[in-house]
């Protein structure tokens, strides 16, 4: 016999952290906390951009609560270009002149000296020109995770492939990321009043027969299980 309890709640208490996510809008990134094991790409929806000596992993944050983030190495050289680093395929999933809106925190190892992290679009056009459009800039150290946003908006019609490059820092230096979002605030709202079970969807990132860690996947609404047992 299979007995599933699900409780859906709302936090009103992280509405100060966490104001997009309790309010529903989609986030159009995949995998944007990295809290799902490797897929098919190098971190499950995000991929290197650069030669093969660059490696996303991964890492345990340090606050021992057992969530992740994303390390970008293998820049360790002094022929290291600034934009090798991480991105995602993007494609179709934007549309011209929407205004968008970007965030997400990023960081520095211990020991390296602050720098600067570039959040970029490329855009291949259909005539086989290719344009790079900056949507958020700024400093980052390895004190502290430093919250990055940006709003954009992109005006070509003629896009044959668009992907997202988080890059920047000086050759030889790894950098850190973590929740990540993207998202149209002008998108219509799903009424949070008449929500239906399927609009809750939950991944399991623990072991078969183990403890693990429920996260909820999309809309992007805060909830729990308050039991999950198959019998």
């Amino acid at each position: 016999m299979k007995k599933v309890l699900l409780l859906w709640h709302v936090l009103v208490s992280l509405t100060i952290l966490l104001p997009c996510y309790l309010n529903g809008y989609e986030n159009i990134l995949e995998n944007p906390g990295f809290e799902f094991p490797d897929g098919a790409a190098d971190a499950f929806g995000w991929e290197r951009r650069g030669p093969s000596t660059i490696s996303l992993n991964r890492v345990l944050k340090p606050d021992g609560g057992g969530s992740y983030m994303l390390e970008i190495d293998g820049r360790g050289t002094e022929q290291a270009s600034p934009w090798y680093g991480a991105k995602q395929d993007l494609t179709g999933k934007l549309a011209p002149t929407v205004v968008y809106e970007i965030s997400g925190y990023v960081s520095l190892p211990t020991g390296f000296e602050s720098d600067v992290i570039k959040f970029q679009l490329i855009k291949k056009l259909s005539d086989g020109s290719t344009v790079y459009q900056d949507i958020a800039t700024g400093e980052v150290t390895s004190s502290s995770f430093s919250l990055l946003t940006g709003q954009f908006s992109i005006e070509e019609t003629d896009i044959e492939e668009l992907t997202l490059s988080i890059h920047g820092p000086s050759s030889g230096k790894p950098f850190l990321l973590d929740d990540f979002f993207l998202f149209d605030p002008s998108a219509e709202l799903p009424d949070s009043d008449n929500l239906a079970p399927s609009s809750f969807v939950f991944k399991s990132v623990g072991l078969a027969g183990a403890s693990g860690t429920w996260i909820l996947d999309r809309p992007g609404f805060i909830g729990s299980f308050l039991f999950n047992q198959l019998d």
